[in-house]
């Protein structure tokens, strides 16, 4: 019951995140990436079927895929790793 508490609060923490990365994105400063970017790996980690839906979106758009392959080897631990659990093919990306 505790753990189902947890990941429903951990679940609107994540959207909170993004919705604040939306507000601050038009400021002259990058912060609002870095909290979308933040939300997003947090509401992979928590809801498995956002994990899903971001799988098949990648299989679905190659291009996409290509890009977050890219940027997958910038980002730090905490960012790339929930994204490799959403890899396609199931491989991980180095």
């Amino acid at each position: 019951m505790f753990s189902k508490f947890l990941h429903i609060v951990a679940t609107f923490v994540a959207i909170f995140f993004i919705l604040a990365g939306l507000l601050v994105m038009p400021s002259p400063v990058p912060f609002g990436v870095v909290l979308i970017l933040i939300g997003l790996s947090m509401l992979i980690t928590t809801n498995a079927a956002f994990a899903f839906w971001l799988r098949h979106f990648r299989s679905r758009h190659p291009h996409m895929e290509e890009k977050i392959r890219k940027a997958q080897q910038w980002l730090p631990g905490f960012l790339r790793l929930p994204l490799e659990k959403t890899t396609p093919d199931g491989t991980e990306t180095n």
